[in-house]
């Protein structure tokens, strides 16, 4: 009896506990193998590499940070790899120009071009909102330590 109630208990949470929240990319997918050969690994790579990349991509569109986004990813990828650092160094940037912003009120105050373009409040919301509407995602994944700063 204690052998039903042990495989009913661990089948039920096998039904019960999601998969990935949603399918990986490929390019995650081969960011991990190529870095990684055993499967368990490439699997702890998977959850944070796709958000990485999903949120790098992001921010390179013209309704949140556009050319500017991009300039940025392509200078954290000349320092960085992999993707998930490069995120870190994208995400690092965007929270240095939010906060600045909010320490001088007016882009235009700030010398670096760099700057102005970067400094979009309510660009800088989304991309925190969809960072963390993905780990939520893929929270059983990331569950036991934070990837991002």
């Amino acid at each position: 009896m204690k052998k039903f109630v042990l495989i009913a208990a661990m089948s039920a949470a096998a039904v019960s506990s999601p998969a990935l929240g949603e399918e990986v990319s490929d390019e995650a997918l081969a960011e991990c193998q190529a870095r990684h050969s055993e499967f368990s690994t490439v699997k702890k790579c998977l959850a944070p590499t796709h958000i990485a990349l999903e949120l790098l991509s992001a921010v390179q569109t013209e309704d949140l940070y556009g050319s500017a986004g991009a300039d940025l990813v392509r200078i954290c990828r000349e320092q960085e790899e992999p993707s998930v650092s490069v995120w870190s160094c994208a995400r690092h940037q965007l929270r240095e120009a939010d906060q600045l912003l909010d320490m001088v009120g007016d882009p235009s105050r700030v010398s670096d071009p760099a700057f102005a373009p970067l400094a979009r409040p309510e660009a800088y919301a989304a991309v925190r909102k969809r960072e963390e509407d993905m780990r939520q995602q893929f929270s059983r994944d990331l569950a036991g330590g934070t990837y991002f700063p």
